[in-house]
């Protein structure tokens, strides 16, 4: 193995001013800046994520008191079958969302167009002929 030379740290700054180069030290004003500006990064990720929970809640406040039903008594509903098999049926007024499994005989007349999807009573926790798939 060739004979190494090791050089002290101090030699090499010496030898690099020398040739004109600058070691630059940290500077604490930047360095404060950049603690400062983490912190309001951070302060503004946990003020995002209170507001998302908020805002969770108000939607589940909201979508458990809905009625689903318009003024007039029907159902404010509208929905439609999915590539999987599945119907997906939406509140109009909260989003509440449901998926079920309609019978092969009801799928079929709804891809056709002779069952509409439009004002149907939304699915109970146990819908009669359905089973709500969990989402």
């Amino acid at each position: 193995m060739p004979d190494q030379q090791f050089v002290k740290r101090e030699d090499l700054i010496d030898a690099l001013r020398e040739l004109g180069v600058t070691i630059a030290k940290g500077d604490p004003d930047a360095a404060k800046e950049r603690d400062e500006k983490k912190a309001r990064l951070l302060q503004a990720k946990n003020e995002f994520g209170a507001t998302m929970v908020r805002a969770e809640h108000e939607k589940n406040t909201l979508q458990t008191q809905c009625t689903h039903q318009k003024e007039n008594g029907e159902h404010a509903t509208g929905g439609q079958a999915l590539s999987n098999g599945n119907v997906l049926i939406i509140c109009q007024r909260c989003f509440k969302e449901w998926q079920i499994k309609p019978s092969e005989a009801n799928l079929r007349m709804i891809e056709r167009g002779d069952l509409s999807l439009s004002g149907i009573r939304p699915p109970q926790e146990e819908p009669i002929g359905a089973e709500v798939l969990a989402r």
